[in-house]
Order: C-alpha cells, then structure tokens, then sequence
C-alpha cells in the first residue's frame, strides 16, 4: 500500500561548535596559555643562569696541552666570579683559592685541597705535570663547575 500522505522533509538541527566557548573552557585555556608560557620563561632563566658554566665547561674541554693548567685555573676564576662577584672571589689565591673552591661543593666533590700541590705545581713551577695528574685536574675542574652551588 502505498501512502498518499505527503511527508515533509526533516530538517537536522546544525552540530553543535566548540567555539565559542564557555566561561569555563575560556579560564581553561587561557590557565594552559599561562602554565605553557611560565615553563618557557623558567626554562629560559634557567639556560640564562648556567650559560657561563657551559660556556666554560666547553672552554676547559678543549684544554690538551700539559702546561694548560694557568688557563683552567683562570677559567675557574672566571665562573666563580660570574656568580660570586669580584669582592668575594678576587683576592683569593693560594690556599684560600682552593679553600673557597671546596667551600661551594659538597663533601662528595671536595678535593683541591688534598690535591693542592698538583695545582701548584702545574701553575706555579717550571716543570710541567705528568698527563694523568693534569687529566685528574681537569675532571676535577669540570666536577667543580658542574656541582659548585652558588647563592646570590
């Protein structure tokens, strides 16, 4: 049997958007706008605060010569005195150089001071240091720049 009423077509109502959004979706999104940029600027502080600590971990890497060690000294000064500033770190040498120098690394990473006649020697005398105590100041150098805690 066929019908003789005529239908009418169906109208769909239209999918409902996203946008715009609710009240809450908007305080959603704009806390993960806010929580996404607070991770870049602390990220960027962050590589900010250590750019002299890689810069210098870069320099004293490259350092191969046997009579170097003048310039790992100078290079350690200098990252001291990039967190430190001049007045605290200036006038230290000798002993007390190396004194502060176990001061701002834990007990675990202390060491020029037990190693303190290898550093003079390579810095102070004529003679140069055999490869392993200039290796074994190097990788104590770098333990120093990697660990040195530093409050400003």
């Amino acid at each position: 049997m066929q019908s003789s009423i005529p239908l009418a077509e169906i109208h769909l109502q239209p999918k409902p958007s996203y946008f715009p959004l609710s009240l809450w979706g908007n305080l959603i999104l704009g806390m993960f706008f806010v929580a996404i940029c607070l991770c870049v600027l602390f990220i960027y502080k962050h590589r900010q605060k250590n750019r002299a600590r890689r810069y210098a971990i870069a320099q004293i890497k490259q350092l191969n010569n046997l009579d170097d060690l003048g310039k790992m000294n100078t290079i350690l000064k200098q990252v001291a005195l990039s967190y430190c500033g001049r007045s605290a770190v200036a006038s230290l040498s000798g002993h007390e150089w190396f004194v502060y120098l176990d001061a701002h690394v834990s007990e675990k990473y202390q060491g020029f001071c037990e190693d303190e006649n290898k550093w003079f020697e390579g810095l102070y005398r004529s003679n140069i240091l055999a490869p392993e105590d200039f290796e074994q100041c190097k990788s104590q150098a770098l333990t120093w720049i990697k660990q040195a805690k530093f409050s400003r």
